[in-house]
C-alpha cells in the first residue's frame, strides 16, 4: 500500500470518534411552569449558553418543554467533567405549583448528577425531568 491510502485511513478514522455527545436536559412534564434554579460559586459558568450570570441560573419551563444544552463530547467522568461541574454549583432549587426541592452542598449536588446520569451508546446525559 502506498503513503496516499494511509494518510487516507488516518483522515477517515479522525472523522469517525467514538466519543458521545455531552448534554444536560431538562424536561417539565408538569402541567404548569416550573423553575430551575442553579447558584453558582463565585465566577461564570460558560457551558450553560445564553444564562451567563455571575451568581444563577434560572431557567424557567413552560408545560411540556424541553430544554437542552450541550456540554462537547465525552462521558461525564472523562477529566473529571462531572466533578468540576458538581465544584461550581452551590444549590440547586426546583419550583413547582406543587412543591420545591432543594439539593444544597457538594454531596447532595454531585448525588443529584450522578442519579440523572445517562451514558448510552450515543449520548452522555444527565435528564433532569421535572414531574
Amino acid at each position: 500500500m502506498n503513503i496516499k491510502t494511509f494518510i487516507l485511513i488516518g483522515f477517515v478514522f479522525t472523522l469517525v470518534s467514538c466519543d458521545r455527545m455531552q448534554t444536560i436536559e431538562f424536561e417539565n412534564k408538569c402541567v404548569s411552569e416550573s423553575t430551575v434554579k442553579f447558584y453558582f460559586k463565585g465566577s461564570y459558568y460558560y457551558k450553560f449558553d445564553g444564562f451567563l450570570t455571575k451568581d444563577s441560573l434560572i431557567l424557567n419551563l413552560k408545560p411540556n418543554e424541553k430544554k437542552i444544552f450541550d456540554f462537547g463530547i465525552g462521558t461525564w467522568e472523562i477529566h473529571n467533567s462531572l466533578d468540576s461541574l458538581v465544584s461550581r454549583i452551590e444549590k440547586i432549587e426546583i419550583e413547582t405549583n406543587q412543591s420545591t426541592a432543594i439539593f444544597n452542598g457538594k454531596l447532595q449536588v454531585e448525588s443529584f448528577f450522578k442519579d440523572r446520569l445517562i451514558d448510552d451508546i450515543y449520548k452522555a446525559r444527565i435528564i433532569i425531568e421535572i414531574k
